[in-house]
């Protein structure tokens, strides 16, 4: 058999075999044999039709079972003596008989990518050391007040900085409403009936709360803002907006003292906190778990990013662009469940494709490359460590760990299972096996950046349905033992 193989562009290699006319003659005439042991014609028995009638009864039959088996040795001996590593066929040209018996056929395959691997251990990382200061902890406790914390009228006198501003308003740019001058201004931005909002330099437009400061509930005022030069929306940055206001209500904030009974009362039946200490000792362990979850996510991105920069390969077409599809789809789908509505969301579609695309070439590319480095270091995935997937997956959707197995039996799945286990297998490795730099946290300014940054998110998401949270403020909350500590950049 002679085999011929041109590397291409994308992963795809052109393959080329001429199988020799003996090859093709012995298969011929095996097929021709089983077609006369199991051919019926009429008058003979099985077995003993003349084999010059059997070939021209099933001449079509035989020359298609001839193609599929020549070509299923062909790509067979091909791909072994070859070596080659296929992930699909992309393109197959009919075979050619030839008139001194031999067939050709010519096909384009798509390959894994080939790659050296770099000395993968070691790889340079820095992360921010892990501290859990009694001023976190203090801090942590003050988001749990104000969790708890009731909201009185207030009657006695005028709004302060602090307090919780029920207002209306409208807003005008010059002579116009802004609705009108801006029919494109984000929804909270341009109106809001009875919205509650802090009275914080923080809290919607910059200046547009302190300017309620010393009024009372009833009053009608005008307030003027700048729009900020970072603001979201691009056209209305620097515009001075007018907006008609009136003071509905007016709420203070009563933050409960933080007592053994109060932990007991509130966290006690739950998580088993009793007293105060407890409480702040489950609030360490808490943070330091998620700088710890944090500090682990942040190397395995620098290992990943180092590894891409060492490696240049080509990708295969076919699953950058399912990929990218699937990355597309999920950008959709929670950006629907999130409330933004579907216009929206295809005025962003450029965006959100190139997004998608990027990630999906971080994603395949390293793929293949912790495969590799799966491969060198033998890591495999036990079957004790399949059957736990599929039981946590069982918990996590309410359901019977048998169903979630024998569907996954169903549907030819367990091999892609295994296969994911094994590459978060292979990151764990490289993540354990990283030479890490401590480095110290951020410091106040650089977290006050980041805020500032989160805020100005925050603010956008506000603007697109509202000011503020909406209804009264919020007197409720959720234990602080069960819920994520608040990202703070330093681990």
């Amino acid at each position: 058999m002679n085999i011929h193989v041109e590397s291409l562009p994308e992963c795809k290699v052109s393959l080329r075999v001429e199988i020799p006319a003996d090859q093709v003659r012995q298969e011929r005439h095996r097929i021709t044999n089983e077609f006369a042991m199991h051919g019926r014609l009429p008058g003979f028995r099985p077995g003993k039709a003349p084999r010059k009638i059997i070939e021209r009864k099933f001449q079509r039959d035989i020359q298609a079972e001839l193609e599929k088996r020549l070509l299923n040795e062909g790509y067979r001996d091909a791909i072994k003596e070859q070596n080659l590593e296929v992930l699909m066929i992309d393109k197959v040209d009919p075979p050619e008989f030839h008139s001194d018996d031999t067939m050709t056929f010519s096909a384009t395959l798509v390959t894994v990518p080939h790659f050296d691997l770099p000395d993968y251990k070691g790889i340079p990382v820095q992360a921010p050391r892990i501290e859990v200061g009694d001023e976190d902890i203090e801090a942590e406790i003050e988001k749990m007040r104000g969790d708890l914390a009731d909201y009185e009228e207030v009657t006695d006198r005028a709004a302060e900085a602090g307090d919780f501003a029920e207002v209306s308003y409208t807003g005008h740019l010059g002579d116009q409403v802004l609705a009108e001058a801006h029919p494109d201004a984000p929804p909270g931005l341009k109106a809001a009936e009875e919205q509650w909002m802090v009275i914080d330099e923080k809290t919607f437009l910059p200046g547009f709360t302190g300017q309620l400061v010393g009024h009372r509930p009833g009053d009608e005022l005008e307030v003027t803002v700048t729009v900020p030069d970072d603001f979201p929306v691009e056209s209305l940055r620097g515009e001075a907006i007018r907006y008609s206001v009136t003071l509905v209500n007016v709420r203070r904030q009563v933050l409960p003292e933080v007592t053994d009974e109060l932990v007991e009362e509130r966290y006690g039946e739950q998580f088993g906190l009793k007293t105060v200490s407890e409480l702040r000792d489950s609030i360490r362990e808490q943070m330091a778990n998620h700088h710890s979850r944090r500090r682990a996510e942040l190397i395995e991105r620098q290992v990943l990013a180092w590894l891409d920069n060492q490696l240049q390969f080509d990708l295969p077409t076919h699953l950058l662009y399912s990929e990218t599809q699937r990355r597309v789809d999920d950008i959709a789908n929670r950006a629907l469940q999130s409330g933004i509505d579907e216009q929206k969301i295809s005025e962003q579609g450029e965006a959100i494709i190139n997004n998608a695309a990027h990630q999906a070439r971080i994603n395949v590319k390293a793929g293949f490359v912790l495969e590799r480095i799966a491969d060198a270091e033998n890591i495999k995935a036990e079957s004790e460590e399949i059957s736990r997937y599929l039981m946590e997956m069982a918990m996590r959707q309410g359901r019977r760990p048998q169903q979630v197995l024998k569907e996954a039996q169903k549907s030819q799945s367990i091999p892609r299972i295994a296969d994911n286990i094994r590459l978060q297998k292979a990151m764990r490795f490289l993540v354990e096996q990283a030479t890490v730099t401590e480095v110290d946290p951020p410091t106040p300014e650089e977290l006050a950046a980041e805020e500032k940054g989160r805020a100005a998110a925050r603010a956008a998401a506000a603007l697109e349905g509202g000011a503020g949270a909406g209804g009264e403020p919020d007197t409720g909350s959720e234990p602080v033992a069960d819920q994520p500590v608040e990202e703070d950049g330093r681990a």
